[in-house]
């Protein structure tokens, strides 16, 4: 089985790199963008299986961002913000979030959920439609 690899989207550096630390030590690859510019370039050029995004980016924010990338690929998706008000919640799964945590956030409950997102996603799909 091939190693998850997750792309981290946040633009402090100091979240960033706690994040980082966090999925390496549960033997993710990992890499990182500060914004939906070097996250686009990233995307271009890596296989990721799970993108765990902040709304609150520079540029174009993470629902915009969220939005365009619903548009052109099927990965899972993770908010992981500071706001945490109930229309936000709503708003980013409605775009197409798969998860939506709040900071400060549990490093074990992210770490549970990022896994139950990507068996998921990296688990072939064996449900076929009745005819």
């Amino acid at each position: 089985m091939q190693t998850p690899q997750i792309l981290i989207v946040e633009d402090e550096q100091v979240t960033r790199n706690t994040l980082k630390s966090i999925f390496e030590a549960e033997g993710y690859a990992v890499f990182e963008a500060s914004d939906g510019e070097e996250m686009n370039q990233i995307l271009s050029d890596k296989s990721v299986n799970l993108v765990i995004m902040d709304i609150n980016l520079p540029g174009k924010n993470g629902l915009l961002l969220a939005r365009e990338l619903r548009e052109q690929a099927d990965v899972a998706l993770m908010f992981l913000t500071g706001r945490d008000n109930e229309v936000d919640k709503i708003l980013g799964l409605e775009i197409g979030a798969d998860d939506y945590i709040t900071k400060p956030f549990n490093p074990r409950e992210l770490t549970i959920r990022a896994r139950n997102l990507l068996s998921r996603s990296m688990t072939p799909n064996t449900v076929q439609e009745e005819k």
